[in-house]
């Protein structure tokens, strides 16, 4: 299990129990485009590479190429298996996580040859998301915490989650071999199973 301090948990997972709660989220959401906005005048996150348009990207040669698809039937058109990688873009765990995992795709193992790689981009989960299919995607895979790293396999219209890669893997995804050598063995386990189908 990778522990709480290692995700962004969305808000639209927060569960208000007292009357004062709501207001909590309320003050976050009204920080975060606070600092959004100071970020954007300053030039802070392009500039250091940590602001990814929102959208959804397949992985050609050596970098992420954005797809101009409407939904997830236009991704999910072919049969294979898919390696699905949810980015939060004011997620620091995503920030940490993601240049490890793009050094894994420009050195591929044999093993991930035949996998498609997608990445998924929103700012902060669905619920701040400017393009529609990846906010789409956000929901149907139930993404409420980030980097979350999904094996798929599509056969026939229907989609199936072989492994949250995370979730299993654990605090070893912030460490680049032993996360290359788990990713490698988790991968060889699940290609050709079939794990629980998602709806969609």
């Amino acid at each position: 299990m990778v522990g709480k301090k290692n995700l962004c948990v969305g808000p639209d997972n927060l569960k208000y129990t007292r009357p004062g709660d709501k207001y909590v989220g309320i003050a976050i959401g009204i920080m975060e485009k606070i600092a959004s906005t100071i970020r954007g005048v300053l030039g802070l996150g392009a500039a250091r590479g940590f602001y990814i348009e929102n959208g959804v990207y397949l992985w050609k040669g050596d970098s992420y190429v954005k797809l101009n698809i409407s939904d997830e039937k236009e991704l999910f058109s072919e049969p294979g298996y898919y390696l699905i990688y949810f980015h939060n873009n004011l997620c620091p765990s995503c920030r940490r996580f993601y240049p490890i995992f793009e050094t894994i795709l420009k050195n591929p193992a044999k093993e991930l040859a035949g996998i498609l790689h997608i990445r998924v981009v929103c700012d902060w989960f669905a619920s701040k998301c400017g393009d529609s299919a990846a906010k789409r995607l956000f929901a149907i895979f139930n993404v409420y915490a980030t980097p979350k790293l999904l094996l798929i396999k599509a056969d026939r219209g229907s989609r199936y989650v072989l492994s949250d890669i995370v979730e299993e893997l654990g605090a070893s995804i912030l460490r680049e071999k032993e996360f290359s050598r788990a990713l490698i063995t988790l991968i060889k386990k699940n290609v050709g199973g079939i794990g629980r189908e998602e709806s969609g």
